[in-house]
């Protein structure tokens, strides 16, 4: 019968395994990323606006002018181009805030990202109010292939929205702006 152990028959403690299996990524680079892309976004947004932002070039389909909508092409057309041009600024400012780390920036950019993702419901329910009154007596067939279109077109929009949503209400994220001292 053997009493001894010996120090080579005792294993090493699992203080490491344990270490490493309860440390949680650091999320300040997501947040800091974020807030490079809102600044760089928002810039670029105010250039191409810039760009078309002549409101003479612009006029009413003949299709608005026989139908008699005309106003509500011209509500959707200029508030879009407000709104861009506001949003462009307001991202800017909130990634400015995150690159800080101030809960400020994390609200306005939630803001934006809400303002941006209702216009884009409205833009989508508009132009396909307005592809029916078009051509909803002619061809239906047509009317269904200029629908789908136009949803293929919009609807890319708000996945990078929706996205942005789920990632700024992480606890995670949110501790990073909340806690001074978090990663």
């Amino acid at each position: 019968m053997q009493t001894d152990v010996e120090p080579d028959d005792v294993p090493p403690p699992p203080l490491a395994v344990a270490y490493y299996a309860d440390t949680t990524p650091s999320m300040l680079p997501v947040v800091r990323g974020i807030g490079v892309l809102c600044i760089v976004f928002g810039g670029i947004g105010i250039l191409l606006l810039l760009g078309t932002s002549g409101f003479d070039r612009y006029q009413p389909p003949p299709s608005a002018r026989s139908i008699g909508y005309q106003g509500l092409y011209w509500f959707t057309l200029i508030t879009g181009q407000c709104l861009k041009l506001v949003l462009g600024v307001l991202s800017i400012v909130a990634g400015c805030g995150f690159l800080r780390r101030q809960p400020r920036g994390r609200r306005l950019l939630q803001t934006c990202v809400w303002v941006a993702l209702v216009w884009t419901g409205y833009a989508i329910g508009y132009s396909m109010w307005y592809s029916a009154m078009i051509y909803g007596g002619s061809r239906s067939t047509y009317l269904i292939g200029v629908m789908s279109y136009q949803l293929e077109y919009l609807l890319p929009g708000t996945s990078g929205q929706l996205i942005l949503i789920l990632l700024l209400r992480n606890g995670q994220v949110r501790r990073v702006f909340d806690e001074p001292g978090a990663n």
